[in-house]
């Protein structure tokens, strides 16, 4: 058994450490990019003859387009590529990838995956009901930007099911949640680094009202707590990372149906046939057991007295 090196302000540091890495380097990558698009605006305006300083035509044409995912995008591969380096040097105990994908492991992740989606979407559904029009309106005009609802742009594709649940998995499941559960127990490293993952989220204040993406902040940190259970069950972040792709999978899919009548209704009854069926596959599999525990290997830092024990035995 690890033994934890209680202190649970280091801990919390540790954990709100990648965090911060990430929304600086997102911050550097908008700035960047906003000022590429400046000059290239400008540049086009002066040949075109318009106005240089238009700053609403300046504005729409950051908003249309795959300019902000593309950014976006950037921003998420190079966070992956720091995290996943941080996260290979302070990971601990971890099962191999040949190993946490086995085929039945594979068909549960699967349908946690596609499960949570209806669960989410079921439930959001019946919030967003009873909520002022204004917060419903708010948060679809959030989920209308992060997903293009009803588009089939590459970029957002990409960033949506690809870029974001490695580079958020890695941050939060990876980095964070190995830190935290080296300085406090499995129950609190969760619980904090699911609030992280819920709060990365204001940054997306920019797309809506304050109401709107603290829907999403919510339902986020719920999200967080299942994805972190299954890293630690699973003993491997790329269980979280496949379940997360999954989730996104899923949801980018139902966006792509949104607007088209007749696909839409039969693609909605077939999500939620699906989903009920993965719920449902989920739990008899842990109620029969079949997908059993895997032990993992230890990697990174170990502390004197486990590593003296090691060599004696």
């Amino acid at each position: 058994m690890e033994e934890k090196d209680k202190n649970a302000v280091l801990g919390v540091v540790l954990m709100i450490a990648p965090v911060l890495v990430m929304l600086l380097v997102s911050g550097l990558i908008s700035v960047m990019g906003s000022v590429i698009y400046g000059v290239i605006f400008a540049i086009k305006a002066s040949v075109d003859g318009t106005n240089m300083y238009d700053m609403t035509a300046m504005q729409e044409g950051l908003e249309i387009g795959d300019f902000i995912a593309v950014l976006s995008l950037i921003a998420d591969i190079i966070v992956a590529l720091i995290a996943f380096f941080w996260w290979r040097k302070i990971r601990r105990i971890e099962v191999p990838v040949s190993k946490a994908f086995k085929l039945k492991k594979i068909g549960f992740l699967v349908m946690c995956g596609i499960g949570l989606q209806v669960i989410v979407s079921l439930c959001l559904g019946g919030i967003l009901s009873i909520l002022p029009e204004s917060i419903s309106e708010e948060y679809e005009a959030l989920s209308e930007g992060l997903t293009g609802t009803g588009t089939t742009s590459i970029p957002m594709f990409l960033l949506v099911v690809f870029a974001a649940p490695i580079c958020e998995d890695l941050i939060i499941r990876g980095v964070a949640l190995n830190y935290g559960r080296r300085h406090m127990s499995d129950i609190a490293a969760v619980i904090i680094s699911s609030l992280a993952f819920g709060l990365m989220h204001l940054s997306n204040a920019s797309l809506t009202g304050f109401a709107g993406v603290m829907v999403q902040v919510i339902y986020a940190t719920v999200l967080g707590v299942v994805l972190a259970i299954i890293v630690i069950k699973f003993k491997s972040v790329w269980a979280g990372v496949f379940t997360h792709f999954i989730i996104n999978l899923t949801g980018q899919l139902l966006s792509l149906l949104q607007g088209k009548e007749t696909v839409e209704t039969v693609g909605t009854v077939v999500f939620y046939v699906l989903g009920a069926l993965s719920v449902v596959g989920v739990i008899l599999m842990l109620k029969l057991k079949i997908v059993t525990k895997t032990e993992g290997e230890t990697y990174g830092e170990i502390n004197d007295k486990a590593m003296v024990a090691e060599f004696e035995n």
